[in-house]
């Protein structure tokens, strides 16, 4: 063996190896970046294309393990070719990898992401969970052209651990959504690597990455992993009992969050319903007997218009993006804040975010919609609370698309137990469903269910299932 076939030989077998392990097993980077998750992509299909142009094999195992990662690069892509900025992200730009991917892994539907609906073939699945990251990307199409792919809706949400390396936000349950064109509710982004606090105290490297910097709820003004420092944190949050379902209509993932930091216990239900808008269901249970603050927050893009109506139990807020309504008890506050957000690394500008706050003892709650802004194609006309019993409560949706009206409901269990519904002879944990102007059932959503009975029919899953029915 020659020198030179030494080095093409050991450094193929190199570069394999860290590139195995730079990516998990669904293919999303280690460092949960959707900014280094484009960089290490770019590498690897570089180095697919130098083996093809050379002749040379690489193993299965890793071309799989690329093909996986541009996919999720073709999954995270908003429709306008930007991207959410996830951890440690500034705006990249995943086309020409997708556009390479397409070329040497032979696949038309990142073609389809690499032109922006122009070419190559719609990917069947408009949602997917990406498992070992607990990356979920929520979708209710990938368009037919160009015109359509543009006016999708794209929902991300973060529903899994701290990544590896100093990359990381404390952002558990934290989601962005992109609607009409436009990104509605952001991840402000990275800004800065310089740990310091600077002339007025701020440091904003521990403030980009906190908790109360991303779309989910804080408790106790705590971050839900600590910081200590520009690259390192204190013990990290507990993930528990995550839990979902990517149905034909309506998408919905469940977790539960335990911070070693605080005592009250974070859930979070978001339900893509019917996959027009968001119903997201944040308990906090604590039973220490002591009070606690609690803080949703939508962070918006920055020259976001708001209008903010404050009622009784209700908080609404429109702006030229997107409408939010949250539901919280009658101590709550809502108010729109300063923020900040960065698309490239050393620039910030200001942001608003739309922040609700309420300081309680015992178990609470927020339940908020997050919907296209008002038009003909979607209307919301009334968002409620109805508490069914001591163990379950329901919430509803009313809205009108078109000159046809439709009722969403969302019944849940408080306890964790089984609940039972009437209506549809329902027994399990969870259930969203759709009903018409006549009260006739369109679609049902469920987690755990065990028994339903739809239009006189029975359906019996003695373990409980995750289910949905679709008429």
């Amino acid at each position: 063996m020659s020198l030179n076939e030494y080095f093409r030989e050991i450094g193929t077998e190199l570069l394999s190896q860290n590139l195995l392990t730079d990516f998990h097993k669904d293919g999303v980077h280690i460092e949960m970046s959707s900014h280094y998750h484009q960089l290490v992509a770019e590498t690897g299909i570089r180095m697919l294309e130098l083996a093809i142009l050379n002749h040379l094999n690489l193993s299965s195992d890793l071309v799989s393990r690329l093909h996986k990662a541009v996919r999720f690069s073709l999954y995270l892509q908003w429709p306008n070719g930007d991207i959410p900025l996830i951890n440690d992200s500034d705006n990249g730009n995943h086309l020409d990898l997708l556009r390479l991917g397409s070329q040497y892994l032979n696949d038309s539907e990142l073609l389809w992401g690499a032109t922006l609906g122009v070419s190559g073939q719609a990917p069947k699945n408009a949602s997917i969970c990406f498992p070992d990251s607990g990356y979920f990307i929520l979708g209710d199409t990938w368009g037919i052209d160009e015109q359509t792919y543009a006016e999708r809706q794209h929902v991300f949400f973060d529903c899994g651990k701290l990544g590896e390396g100093s990359h990381s936000h404390y952002d558990l349950f934290n989601f962005c959504y992109y609607v009409d064109r436009k990104p509605a509710v952001i991840d402000p982004g990275r800004y800065t690597y310089f740990g310091e606090p600077d002339a007025n105290g701020v440091n904003w490297r521990h403030y980009f990455k906190s908790t109360a910097s991303h779309n989910t709820v804080t408790i106790d003004h705590q971050d839900q992993t600590l910081f200590l420092s520009r690259t390192k944190h204190g013990p990290e949050v507990n993930l528990e009992e995550r839990d979902w379902l990517l149905g034909k209509k309506t998408d919905w993932v469940f977790g539960r969050a335990l911070s070693p930091h605080y005592s009250p216990i974070h859930e979070r239900l978001i339900v893509y319903m019917g996959h027009q808008y968001l119903f997201i269901l944040d308990r906090l249970l604590s039973d220490d007997e002591i009070q606690h603050h609690y803080e949703l927050n939508f962070h918006l893009p920055a020259g976001t218009n708001t209008d903010l109506i404050v009622q009784p139990n209700g908080h609404h807020l429109l702006t030229n993006e997107c409408e939010i309504r949250v539901i919280a008890n009658e101590y709550a506050s809502a108010q729109i804040k300063p923020g900040w957000v960065s698309q490239h690394y050393g620039i910030k500008h200001a942001a608003p975010i739309f922040s609700i706050e309420q300081t309680v003892k015992g178990n609470s709650m927020f339940a908020s919609v997050v919907s296209p802004k008002p038009s003909s194609n979607f209307l919301l006309q009334d968002f409620q609370q109805d508490k069914l019993n001591d163990t379950t409560c329901c919430f509803s949706v009313n809205f009108k698309v078109g000159k046809h009206y439709f009722n969403d409901r969302f019944i849940v269990s408080i306890a964790g137990n089984e609940i039972m519904v009437e209506k549809l002879n329902f027994y399990g944990r969870f259930i969203a469903y759709r009903q018409d102007s006549d009260r006739n059932v369109l679609f049902v959503s469920s987690q755990a269910m065990k028994t339903i009975t739809i239009d006189g029919i029975e359906q019996r899953y003695p373990e409980g299932k995750n289910s949905e029915w679709v008429r």
